[in-house]
């Protein structure tokens, strides 16, 4: 297989940049519907997380609990990746698409908007971002059992701010600017201590 053919395989199969686990996370879809998860614990649970994509695909930016955002990158990641492969002409990826966006206009914005934006990418099309701990009472063991590690999901070249800090350019910084001249400065006379020196010999 040559060069070319394996960079439109990685297009249409982005590398995920961590290890998908080969059995599903649990994800609770909420107190008022335990005792359908526990009728239904497959059903629900796609249809908890289906729920989920859809406000991703949405707002391309969301904040989940740890094991809730974990399994809600995976499955965007592969509709993305669907869309992108068959298009919206083929029928299996358009039902796959109407069981996750349960608002009909994100199907339009999934084939039309994210699909010309990712088809060029061999990198995940989101990001996951650990927002820091809450601070809690660990000697209380009610409080310790409701905390939950929280994160940010989002689609990249998403519109909003990014997220992680800008590189800030420190070469205009005053001490800087001093360091700078010094150096040259220092360079200079040693340069013309040596045209100095080779003259005299």
């Amino acid at each position: 297989m040559d060069s070319e053919a394996i960079s439109n395989v990685d297009k249409l199969i982005p590398q995920m940049p961590y290890e998908i686990p080969d059995k599903p996370i649990k994800v609770r879809g909420g107190r008022n519907l335990e005792y359908l998860r526990r009728l239904f614990p497959h059903q629900e649970r796609l249809r908890t997380i289906a729920k989920s994509v859809n406000k991703l695909i949405d707002e391309e930016r969301v904040e989940f609990n740890y094991f809730r955002g974990y399994e809600v990158r995976n499955y965007t990641e592969r509709l993305i990746a669907e869309a992108i492969r068959y298009g919206d002409c083929h029928k299996p990826t358009m039902e796959l698409a109407n069981f996750y966006l349960n608002d009909k206009t994100l199907i339009h914005k999934l084939f039309k908007v994210l699909v010309p934006r990712y088809l060029n990418y061999t990198t995940s099309f989101t990001s996951m971002h650990l927002l820091p701990s809450m601070k809690i009472d660990w000697s209380n063991p009610e409080e310790k059992q409701t905390v939950t590690q929280k994160v940010i999901i989002e689609l990249k070249e998403n519109p909003y701010p990014p997220i992680t800090e800008y590189k800030i350019d420190r070469k205009n910084l005053l001490h800087n600017i001093l360091l700078s001249e010094a150096s040259k400065d220092y360079y200079r006379q040693k340069t013309m201590s040596n045209v100095n020196e080779t003259e005299v010999d």
